[in-house]
This record gives C-alpha cells, sequence and structure tokens, in this order.
C-alpha cells in the first residue's frame, strides 16, 4: 500500500477484526500516527516547493482573504513545512492550520477538519462564502459534505486531474497550477 493515510485510516477496524482490545487499537493506532507525522516532518527536509503555491497564498491573504489550510498530514509537518529556512508563507500560522485529527475516521474524506477550520473563522465561516483548493479525491468528497465550493488542483497530471473528476470535481473547477487563479474568479 503507498498511502500511508489510508493505512492509518484502515488500521483500527483491522485491528479490531484481529481481535485487538479497544485499548491495543487505541495505542497501536497512536503509535503508527506518531510514527508517520514524524516521517512527514523528516520528508519536509527534502520536499520541493510547489511553483507558485508560496505566491497566491499570500497573493490571497494580500487581498484580504483569510486562508486556512486543511490536510491529513500532521498539523506539525505542514507548520514545519510553512516556517521551512525561516520563511513562512503569507501570515500563516500554526492556528490557522488543521492537520490530520487523532481519530483517523475523521480524516479527509470526512468533512470533520473542513468544517473546523470554518469554525475558527467565526461569522467569515459560512461555507457558502468559502472554497477549498484539494488535490485528492477524498478533498472533493470533504469539500462535498460540507458544502464547500471545491477547485481540483492537478498539478498538470493526468492521472490527478482523472482521479478528481472520477471522484465528481466539477471540470470548470480544475486548475493545472496556482497561476491559473489568476483573476480569482475560481473563488467567488
Amino acid at each position: 500500500m503507498d498511502d500511508p493515510h489510508l493505512l492509518l485510516r484502515r488500521l483500527p477496524g483491522a485491528l479490531l477484526s484481529r481481535g485487538a482490545s479497544d485499548g491495543e487499537i487505541r495505542l497501536l493506532t497512536r503509535q503508527f500516527h506518531d510514527w508517520l507525522s514524524g516521517a512527514e516532518r523528516m520528508a519536509v527536509k527534502s520536499a520541493r516547493a510547489t511553483p507558485g503555491a508560496s505566491e497566491a497564498i499570500s497573493g490571497l491573504i494580500a487581498l484580504g482573504k483569510t486562508v486556512r489550510i486543511v490536510s491529513n498530514n500532521a498539523a506539525a509537518a505542514i507548520v514545519d513545512y510553512l516556517c521551512r529556512d525561516g520563511v513562512k508563507v503569507g501570515a500563516i500560522q500554526a492556528e490557522q492550520v488543521f492537520g490530520r485529527p487523532d481519530d483517523p475516521h475523521l480524516m479527509k474524506p470526512n468533512p470533520h477538519l473542513l468544517l473546523e477550520a470554518l469554525k475558527s473563522l467565526g461569522p467569515l465561516g459560512d461555507a457558502g462564502h468559502c472554497v477549498f483548493i484539494g488535490d485528492a479525491p477524498s478533498d472533493v468528497s470533504a469539500a462535498a459534505e460540507a458544502g464547500v465550493k471545491f477547485i481540483g488542483f492537478t498539478g498538470g497530471a493526468e492521472a490527478r486531474q482523472k482521479r478528481l473528476l472520477d471522484a465528481g470535481a466539477d471540470p470548470e473547477a480544475l486548475i493545472q497550477g496556482w497561476s491559473d487563479l489568476g483573476d480569482l474568479s475560481l473563488l467567488v
């Protein structure tokens, strides 16, 4: 299996089917969660930046848009990535990052993380006025269930585009790269 998030999501059920107790399930799930978080933090050191992402996020903030980051990755790894080399992307702070919850069942496609991000916005958190940019089928599902407009980031990969379309993404709301947001018309 090449998707550690899927493995983490399936781990409690697999352990239960093998007779593990609730305590064992919690312990082993926590250990795998912690191991995965550590691996993600180590990967930050060699991760390549997505071209245009920093500029797009900074541009949104400069336009007065409120930005939250929602991911099935560990929040600490996301913050490490944003702070790498002492540089933050725009004005993103740790409390604006909604990373993998302790309960794997609350990971996307569950809308939990999106709903938490919306709640953090207070009165601005009306799902009808928010946009979620994602790159995975689980993002399409989470956005739909949360009632948030979805923009699919393909990064120019045809296979990713196909997976997003197969998951129900609007073909008119797919971008190849961050520069495709252009005048930000997709965000309204």
